[in-house]
């Protein structure tokens, strides 16, 4: 049986809460408008009224809150999941050649770490581009101006 996922099961609370509350505020309001006699002259429903409406106004404050909350937790979760990268490509691709790279992918691979080894992979294929003096690596470039050169090669 496959557990829960912290983010998933957060987000499910959160959304059966927020669902909860919206039920209870119409069930109020239902009752409130069944129960209150037709305002006469009088200003006996002003008080009750901003009461409510204030009330409705922190409800939602408080809803814009949760969610401005939950997103950079959300993030944080993710980032918890997530395996530690290889390690800063600026330090590894000036010190390793692209046997070591290839090395380095087969132990990952080995202990079933794929994402670890398709990084080691594809650090060795710049490398390989390098040394051929195909593609000039930098590493202030991006995947994308790698794409981009290559493309240009063709």
């Amino acid at each position: 049986m496959k557990t829960a996922d912290p983010f998933d099961t957060l987000s499910w609370n959160v959304q059966t809460q927020l669902r909860q509350l919206w039920e209870a505020m119409q069930w109020q309001l239902m009752q409130w408008f069944a129960s209150s006699p037709a305002p006469h002259s009088t200003t006996d429903w002003l008080p009750s009224t901003v009461f409510w409406i204030v009330r409705i106004l922190g409800v939602l404050l408080l809803a814009i809150t949760l969610f401005l909350s939950v997103k950079p937790l959300a993030r944080w979760l993710r980032q918890l999941r997530l395996p530690q990268p290889l390690r800063s490509r600026t330090q590894t691709t000036q010190l390793q050649s692209s046997a070591s790279w290839l090395m380095m992918a087969h132990d990952a691979q080995r202990v079933q770490d794929f994402r670890r080894a398709f990084e080691a992979l594809y650090m060795a294929l710049l490398v390989q581009l390098h040394e051929s003096g195909v593609l000039r690596q930098d590493s202030a470039r991006t995947d994308r101006e790698y794409i981009q050169g290559l493309d240009q090669l063709w």
